[in-house]
């Protein structure tokens, strides 16, 4: 008797697993924690639960400690036009983002996704620079396929007294990831650009990572990147060639 019980049980848990993987990991606070490699991420601004308006397009963002320091801003500054949600990880390479996607994108219509991968593709644990390209062109792929306009942004400048990543080493990645992005037709949010100018005011001292004021002048730039490809905007013309397709 007691090893019936003990089965039945157990084909009671097996049965109810695929129910609880069937879901997206955004559909609601449960499959989210389930989802977060860390459930303490739950008090973090960027990997809190997003309740989706279902009367509002849905944005995904992709990417690493750089979007995570942005995500929180960029939420606020298009709240009521947009359900704005995240990743449950910190994006990393190029490589581990592609054995994670299509969990990350399941269970939602996408509108627009924004991504960006770089900063951790140039390490010594990434992809050299050609396995870099490849990477981008099927995850590129991969997220026009939703239907979503796809939006890429730029690896930020490496501090030149940073600790664990070469100066300029982010040259060449984007280099190869703008010639990817031009032969896709993919919109760029050039946020290397962006932040170039304004490195002592915007990023932290001898680090990659961007102060509470710095990621929010590049949230700003990406909510704006976000409105434009949604709407048209001065990516119009470059939509009308096929961006969006």
């Amino acid at each position: 008797m007691k090893k019936f019980r003990v089965f039945a049980l157990l084909s009671g848990v097996f049965a109810f697993v695929p129910c609880l993987l069937s879901g997206g990991v955004y559909d609601d606070q449960a499959s989210w924690r389930a989802a977060l490699p860390n459930p303490g991420l739950l008090e973090t601004p960027a990997f809190r639960f997003v309740k989706e308006n279902p009367k509002l397009p849905n944005v995904l963002i992709i990417g690493d400690s750089i979007s995570i320091g942005y995500t929180p801003e960029v939420r606020s500054l298009l709240a009521g036009k947009f359900n704005v949600f995240r990743v449950p990880a910190n994006g990393g390479n190029t490589t581990g983002t592609l054995e994670r996607l299509d969990a990350w994108l399941a269970g939602k219509q996408w509108t627009v996704i924004h991504c960006n991968w770089g900063l951790h593709d140039l390490t010594s644990k990434g992809p050299a620079l050609e396995g870099y390209g490849k990477n981008l062109e099927t995850l590129v792929d991969k997220l026009r396929a939703t239907g979503a306009v796809v939006v890429f942004a730029t690896t930020t400048p490496i501090a030149p007294d940073n600790m664990g990543r070469l100066p300029e080493a982010e040259l060449p990645y984007n280099q190869k990831a703008l010639e990817v992005m031009a032969a896709k037709k993919i919109l760029v949010n050039d946020l290397y650009g962006a932040a170039l100018p304004h490195l002592e005011q915007w990023q932290r001292p001898a680090d990659v990572h961007f102060s509470e004021f710095g990621s929010a002048m590049l949230a700003q730039k990406v909510a704006r990147a976000i409105l434009n490809a949604h709407r048209g905007g001065e990516f119009a013309k470059y939509l009308e060639t096929g961006a969006a397709k």
